[in-house]
């Protein structure tokens, strides 16, 4: 009969042996135990794609979920963890090998927790942690400007505009008797008013485009400056990065731009009132702040790839490469679903109480992650990322009322 001490060592060779034969699943041993994925609310908008991403490393995808309704759970999700049993909730997130947080539908007070028993735990296992954050986090960050380079072309061509309009007036001057003399003041009279038609065109424009931030790029994380609504987010970005301290443990932050497509979410109020052709489609201010967008796919697409690469750099941007401003996004929606008034602008104390409304204010030019760079292999079985503009493209305007996946 064995000892009780040699059943107690057998019991902890075999969770080493456990704890071997998951690490060298990553690579695919056969008969080693499956990777183990943790995601935060899998009903979520971005967890969903995420979810259904990560599908492709492992089939053991386990989570929380925020609603009661089960037809929101992905299916590729294998169980459901209740948040009410918070020991079993922390021993599961602990066993995992990778562990996915959206900042957009996370509770902080339990984030903070999870963050503090993954600090002060022994883990036994390598630890993927990546968090999933908003670009309001750079919101305040100092930033250098340029100007378009299309503004010189416009000044060539009113120039060019200019010396017609004085050749047809010599034109005019020499002309010698009173019946012709007539025509180019009857010309001179209409040249006049199409130049008032021009001017009352020009009108609204008439204010110069304003210079556009230069780029920021993942590498210039340090210095992000948060709006003061994202204080707390840029808080947990730090404490997350603080966990690369512990030896198996390795933190990733994913900074998403406005997420748009898979049956919207932020911009939801924005595609409904382009299809009931409400008039609260407004511009705040003169619009031509540049905001980051990104597709929902390509956000989980580079959690994936962060997953599996593990790059050396800790932060990643997660924005399309369109630097869509917001009048062009709201004119583009409009455009699509055929409202017939034009859209408005309204002053930036007027839509203080607007949704949406500190986001759609945000003047920021920042370059994706290299890791956004998709190789060749995916292009046929990955839908091609849209660009900014593309948020109101015919594919993806009617799943506005649509669900999450």
């Amino acid at each position: 009969r064995p000892r009780p001490n040699d059943r107690a060592g057998g019991r902890r060779r075999a969770g080493a042996g456990r704890s071997a034969r998951r690490r060298e699943g990553r690579g695919g041993t056969a008969g080693a135990l499956p990777m183990r994925i943790f995601v935060n609310n899998v009903d979520g908008h971005l967890a969903g794609a995420i979810c259904a991403d990560l599908r492709k490393l492992t089939s053991n995808i386990v989570g929380t979920r925020k609603t009661a309704n089960l037809d929101l759970v992905p299916p590729v999700v294998r169980k459901v963890v209740q948040r009410v049993e918070l020991r079993r909730l922390l021993k599961v997130i602990a066993s995992s090998d990778i562990v996915v947080y959206d900042l957009h539908d996370a509770d902080l007070e339990e984030l903070e927790l999870v963050l503090r028993m993954i600090y002060q735990s022994e883990i036994s296992q390598e630890l993927t942690f990546v968090l999933i954050s908003s670009i309001g986090v750079w919101a305040r960050t100092q930033r250098e400007y340029e100007y378009p380079a299309e503004e010189g072309e416009g000044m060539a061509s009113e120039g060019g505009l200019s010396s017609d309009v004085a050749a047809a007036e010599g034109d005019a001057g020499a002309a010698g008797d009173g019946e012709v003399a007539e025509e180019p003041a009857e010309q001179h009279d209409g040249e006049v008013a199409e130049g008032d038609g021009e001017a009352a065109e020009e009108e609204p424009a008439a204010p110069p485009r304003p210079p556009r931030p230069k780029p920021l790029k993942s590498e210039d994380y340090v210095r992000r400056i948060p709006a003061p609504k994202f204080q707390e987010w840029r808080t947990i970005e730090t404490l997350t990065l603080a966990l690369k301290e512990k030896p198996l443990v390795r933190p990733y932050v994913v900074c998403t731009g406005l997420p748009y497509g898979n049956g919207e979410d932020c911009f939801l109020g924005l595609f409904k009132a382009a299809w009931q052709t409400r008039p609260t489609l407004r511009v705040i201010g003169e619009g031509y702040n540049t905001i980051p967008l990104v597709h929902v796919r390509d956000a989980a697409r580079l959690v994936r790839r962060v997953v599996e690469e593990r790059p050396p750099l800790d932060y990643h941007l997660a924005v399309d490469r369109g630097d869509a401003s917001q009048r062009e996004i709201i004119e583009a929606v409009a455009k699509q679903f055929g409202v017939p008034d034009a859209v408005k602008s309204i002053s930036i104390p007027e839509a203080i109480l607007a949704e949406l409304a500190d986001m759609l204010t945000l003047d920021l030019r920042l370059e994706p992650s290299e890791l956004m760079a998709e190789p060749p292999s995916e292009e046929a079985e990955a839908p091609p990322a849209e660009d900014a503009a593309g948020a109101a493209e015919p594919p993806a305007a009617p799943t506005a009322p649509a669900a999450v996946f």
